[in-house]
């Protein structure tokens, strides 16, 4: 029985420490929603500064108001 007690224990401090390292990164990082903007230059001008020009987060966020704005005009 020690041995399940001990495996329980190191089993929730393990996913603990998941939980707090995801909440740390989640926390700190530039978020970015591209249905928050009312045009697509809006929406480009609104892309953190900190996603470098070939990022594939800013690639995903040019992406996004370019789908936007489609969705904005029907097609």
């Amino acid at each position: 029985m020690p041995g399940r007690k001990l495996t329980a224990v190191l089993l929730v401090l393990v996913i603990l420490l998941v939980v707090v390292a995801l909440m740390r990164t989640a926390a700190s990082a530039p978020s970015f929603r591209a249905a928050d903007y009312p045009t697509y230059d809006a929406c480009i001008a609104a892309i953190p500064a900190e996603w470098s020009r070939n990022s594939l987060e800013r690639q995903r966020a040019e992406r996004a108001c370019l789908h936007e704005e489609q969705q904005r005009r029907g097609r």
